[in-house]
C-alpha cells in the first residue's frame, strides 16, 4: 500500500492538475510542490502563496471570534421528537476554544475536557419546551425544541388498540388456519376419493387385498372354500338286559339253586324275597358309531376393513 502511493506520488507530484487539487484539499502540500517545482512564474506563485496565507489567516481570526457551536449527537430530537420515557438524553458537543458554558433550560451542565455533554431531562406529559444554550466570551448559540411525552390515556387508548389489533390478527388467523384445514382435508378426501375409485372389485381370489365391495374399503378380503367334515366307524360293544326265567329270589340276593317254591327254600338264605322273581341277563350288542375327526366348516370370507377409508 505505502508503495503504490510512494509510486503514485512520484508520478504525478509535478503535474499542474495534481497540485491544483493539492490546493482544494490541503493546500500546505500545494504550496511546497509549487514552489518545488516551480508552477508557473515567481511573480504567480508569490500571489497564490499571499492569497493562502491570507485566508487562513481570516479563517484562523474569524474562527478564533467565533461564537461556540452546539453539535447533537442525534439531531432527530430538535424536529417533532416523541417518546414514551419519562426522560430524554440529550448528548453532544460544544467548541472548546473558548471558556464555554452549557444550559439546558436554566441548569448549567457538565462539560469533559474535549466539550462533550450527557444529560437526562425529566419529562412531564405531552410537550417540554427545551432550550440548549451555549455560552462564550466570544458568543452565544441555542437551540430551541420541544419534546413530547406520551400522555397516560395515550397509552392507555394505544394499548386498547394494540389490543384490538392483536385479536384481530388472532381472528384472522384462526379463519386462515381454518380455511387451510378445509382446503387440506377437502385435498385428502379428493385423493382419497380418486384412490378408491382406482381400486379394483374385491372377489377374495386373486384380488384379496386393498380393494372395494359394496361401497366398503377392505385391508384383507380373502375367500375360503367350504370344507367337508371328516369321520370315521368303529364298533362299539353294549349290553341290553334280556329275561332268561323265572326263580325264587332269596333276602341275601341270591336265587334258590333249584327255584324251589315251596317251605323251605332260601332257608339258609335268610328266607324268601320273591317267588317267580325274573332272572335278568345282560346280552351283547354290537353298534356302529361314528367318531368326527374334524367338523364341517361353511364357505366363507375373511374381511378385515381399512379404518383409513372407513
Amino acid at each position: 500500500m505505502l508503495k503504490s502511493i510512494k509510486k503514485f506520488y512520484l508520478t504525478y507530484s509535478d503535474h499542474t492538475l495534481f497540485i491544483i487539487v493539492c490546493f482544494i484539499l490541503f493546500f500546505p502540500l500545494a504550496l511546497y510542490l509549487m514552489w518545488r517545482h516551480k508552477l508557473w512564474t515567481s511573480k504567480v506563485r508569490g500571489i497564490v502563496t499571499l492569497f493562502a496565507l491570507s485566508f487562513t489567516a481570516l479563517f484562523g481570526v474569524i474562527g478564533y471570534n467565533a461564537p461556540p457551536y452546539i453539535s447533537l449527537l442525534d439531531e432527530s430530537i430538535l424536529s417533532n421528537y416523541k417518546t414514551d420515557n419519562d426522560s430524554v438524553g440529550i448528548h453532544g458537543q460544544v467548541s472548546t476554544l473558548h471558556n464555554t458554558k452549557v444550559q439546558i433550560n436554566g441548569k448549567s451542565i457538565d462539560l469533559d475536557k474535549g466539550g462533550n455533554f450527557n444529560y437526562n431531562l425529566p419529562l412531564a406529559e405531552g410537550n417540554t419546551s427545551i432550550r440548549l444554550e451555549a455560552k462564550s466570551d466570544k458568543g452565544l448559540e441555542f437551540k430551541q425544541f420541544k419534546v413530547y411525552r406520551t400522555t397516560s390515556a395515550e397509552l392507555k387508548e394505544r394499548k386498547i388498540q394494540a389490543e384490538k389489533l392483536a385479536s384481530e390478527k388472532k381472528r384472522i388467523a384462526a379463519e386462515e388456519a381454518a380455511n387451510k384445514k378445509k382446503i387440506a382435508e377437502t385435498h385428502i378426501l379428493k385423493a382419497k376419493q380418486n384412490k378408491i375409485n382406482s381400486m379394483p372389485v374385491c372377489n377374495g381370489k386373486n384380488i384379496k387385498s386393498s380393494c372395494k365391495s359394496e361401497g366398503m374399503i377392505y385391508k384383507t378380503y380373502v375367500y375360503y372354500s367350504a370344507i367337508a367334515e371328516k369321520s370315521h366307524t368303529v364298533k362299539e360293544i353294549t349290553y341290553r338286559d334280556e329275561v332268561k326265567g323265572y326263580c325264587t329270589l332269596c333276602n341275601d340276593g341270591t336265587y334258590s339253586p333249584s327255584c324251589a317254591t315251596g317251605r323251605g327254600a332260601c332257608s339258609h338264605h335268610g328266607g324268601v324275597s320273591q317267588w317267580n322273581a325274573p332272572r335278568i341277563s345282560k346280552v351283547p350288542v354290537s353298534v356302529d358309531k361314528i367318531i368326527v375327526d374334524a367338523p364341517a366348516v361353511a364357505e366363507r370370507y375373511e374381511k378385515v376393513l381399512d379404518p383409513a377409508y372407513n
